[in-house]
């Protein structure tokens, strides 16, 4: 309650700017600049978006980093979108197993793998590439091996194992060493090479 959102009822409607005055079951009740009465609205979002482009929420992508809760009480929780779903990103929160759409959501910062995946700092990933992946940032970086590209996102197939997977961060093999245990002198990991990796 008082946070300022963005509001409409339609994706053909150009967002309304508000203020959160009340909570109906788990849906804001928010009042628009210059009116006496709060309504629920289709459509909430934080009103942190850039105001000069309001008919274009803000753009997330998978990887993303972003803060999250469902309603004014809440305390925000931060979390990495897995999947954008009618332009509301699915949050997994760190710890979680499952991802959930949220009623209020901020970007806290765009994911590395988006920047990776467009090839803006280094070459385009293609299939072939040795890469290092994981879900979250509490797990250990795994080795494996690109074999299809699923949008912009590699499909990486562990050594080992049979299927391949998108995982939320990647990396090209030696973008960083330092966080593989006991990595021999050579960082290099060619193909053929032996690697260790656990779940």
């Amino acid at each position: 309650v008082g946070d300022t959102v963005r509001v409409r009822d339609n994706e053909k409607e150009e967002w309304k700017k508000g203020t959160v005055t009340d909570m109906r079951g788990d849906k804001p009740v928010v009042k628009l600049q210059g009116q006496s009465r709060g309504f629920t609205w289709t459509y909430v979002e934080s009103g942190a978006g850039n105001d000069g482009k309001s008919d274009s929420p803000p753009k997330f992508e998978p990887g993303d980093t972003v803060r999250v809760r469902d309603n004014g009480g809440e305390d925000w929780k931060e979390g990495t979108v897995t999947e954008v779903r009618l332009g509301k990103p699915v949050v997994k929160l760190q710890g979680q197993s499952r991802a959930f759409t949220w009623n209020f959501f901020e970007l806290v910062k765009k994911g590395s793998s988006g920047s990776t995946a467009t090839g803006s700092s280094s070459g385009k990933i293609s299939i072939g590439d040795k890469l290092r992946v994981r879900d979250n940032e509490r797990e250990d970086w795994k080795t494996g091996t690109v074999t299809d590209m699923r949008g912009d996102k590699p499909v990486v197939k562990l050594e080992g194992q049979s299927r391949g997977f998108t995982w939320t961060f990647f990396e090209p093999v030696g973008g960083g060493s330092s966080g593989e245990k006991k990595s021999s002198s050579s960082s290099k990991i060619d193909i053929g090479d032996k690697v260790r990796v656990r779940d």
